[in-house]
């Protein structure tokens, strides 16, 4: 596994379609701007790399309305790291459009270190990625272009736009369109398909069959003095009939989306060239693992969904708690405190006032934050859960929300339930607990087994 050698290698590939096309002297002149670069670009030893990415992904799905309205996401990717040859890379990853991450990666030969949200490391094989969120991490296995150059030689179209200026510096702007059966022989010898399953290959290639429009463009901008490749750019944007592969029903008919559109622009800056003070090294107490679920759910999913045994106790202004170990407890006054794991996104938050014979009922409390957060929410959906529950040897009001949430323009489904409770009940020394946990949707259901409840559990009132 170099990394190294993916712009190369893509490069190489584009110019020998140039030459294998014969488009006359224009595409010639193009075509070894970039052999020089392939060649220039096989000899650096440190680069610093730059990457952003918007992905839209649209689906048309005649159930979820009359008109077959299209619902969409857009995917965000934002990243930078360097790379040492002859096999390190090191990269810091944000996503965002389906919940927030970050990750940090380095790659040396077939291990993968990766650290998620600035806590702890693990180290686990490439191979134990393939199919999953990893994958696209570690993605760095060397494309085989020259298996592809009979067909891509013929579906290929040149554009030289001569030179242009980008930050400050003059570049040569060459772009390389492919259709449909050339961009889809560039992704099937990327290097990422060959470690799917049979039946993921097959949903591949379904995927491609179904496609009925498609285009897609890479563009470089080489300094000629150099040979360096200083962007590479790459968009596509292809829209597909579902009906075509959809599974029919016992009755004969289709469910689930019927149209889906995917557009792409994805570009990576290289800098730093040779630069000596590049240097990467892997973490020494990273925690190997086989299983990329302990990586990126925080848990195994061979675990029992207990927590670590041991809860940490924090006493606070009438009660005491247990936390798990590993999370923050971050107090605000006397009033409040929020226990939280930044590697997963879980919190649990308890606010306490006083409330002298419950002239603010726990009812009203509930209602009122959950108001508060619907209005932070787009689609707010209210969760079924039975109106009371046990926690402290007190019947507590609850209720459940969910919808979705955007911060720093990134939009995230989450789900919350909040509680409340008046104790002691009817009294001059009267105070209100209010409980508030929270996560993303998609992880809830384990947070709620394996952390929450227990939290609950351990509540005392003091």
């Amino acid at each position: 596994m170099r990394k190294q050698q993916f712009l190369p290698t893509l490069v190489a590939f584009i110019a020998l379609v140039l030459v294998m096309s014969a488009c006359g002297g224009s595409s010639q002149t193009a075509g070894q701007v970039i052999l020089n670069s392939a060649t220039a670009m096989k000899q650096i030893k440190t680069a610093h790399l730059d990457m952003k990415m918007t992905e839209n992904v649209s689906m048309t799905d005649p159930s979820s309305s009359s008109s077959g309205t299209p619902t969409s996401i857009t995917i965000t990717a934002n990243g930078h790291g360097d790379e040492v040859l002859p096999d390190r890379a090191a990269i810091s990853l944000s996503l965002g459009g389906i919940g927030s991450y970050t990750f940090a990666v380095i790659t040396q030969g077939q291990q993968v270190y990766i650290q998620k949200r600035h806590e702890h490391w693990y180290v686990i094989d490439k191979s134990k990625l393939t199919g999953t969120t990893g994958s696209t991490l570690s993605s760095t296995t060397i494309p085989d272009f020259n298996k592809l150059l009979d067909l891509a030689s013929k579906n290929a179209q040149v554009t030289d736009h001569g030179d242009k200026t980008l930050d400050g510096a003059s570049l040569r702007h060459i772009t390389v369109s492919l259709d449909k059966n050339g961009f889809e022989q560039l992704i099937q010898g990327s290097g990422q398909l060959p470690g799917l399953t049979g039946q993921s290959q097959q949903a591949v290639n379904d995927f491609f069959n179904s496609a009925q429009n498609l285009s897609a463009t890479l563009d470089f901008w080489i300094d000629e003095s150099t040979n360096y490749l200083h962007r590479c750019e790459m968009r596509y944007d292809i829209a597909h009939d579902l009906s075509k592969i959809a599974t029919p029903t016992s009755q004969g008919n289709s469910t689930g989306p019927t149209g889906v559109s995917i557009k792409l622009d994805m570009t990576v800056d290289l800098s730093k060239f040779n630069d000596s003070s590049i240097k990467i090294t892997p973490p020494a107490n990273a925690t190997p693992t086989d299983d990329p679920s302990v990586i990126f759910s925080g848990q195994s999913s061979t675990l029992s969904p207990t927590p670590t045994p041991g809860l940490r106790v924090y006493t606070g202004n009438g009660y005491s708690i247990g936390y798990p170990q590993g999370w923050k407890a971050t107090p605000s006054g006397n009033e409040a405190v929020t226990f939280s794991d930044e590697t997963t996104g879980y919190a649990l938050t308890i606010v306490v006032f006083p409330n002298p014979n419950g002239i603010t009922n726990a009812s009203t409390v509930v209602n009122r934050d959950i108001e508060s957060n619907k209005k932070a929410m787009k689609n707010p959906q209210t969760g079924t859960l039975p109106p009371t529950t046990i926690v402290g040897g007190d019947s507590w009001v609850q209720e459940s929300i969910s919808g979705t949430e955007t911060s720093d323009g990134v939009s995230f489904d989450v789900q919350l339930v909040v509680i409340s409770d008046d104790h002691p009940a009817h009294s001059a020394n009267t105070q209100n607990f209010t409980i508030i946990y929270s996560t993303a949707k998609s992880l809830f259901a384990t947070a709620n087994t394996s952390y929450f409840q227990p939290m609950l559990h351990s509540f005392k009132f003091t």
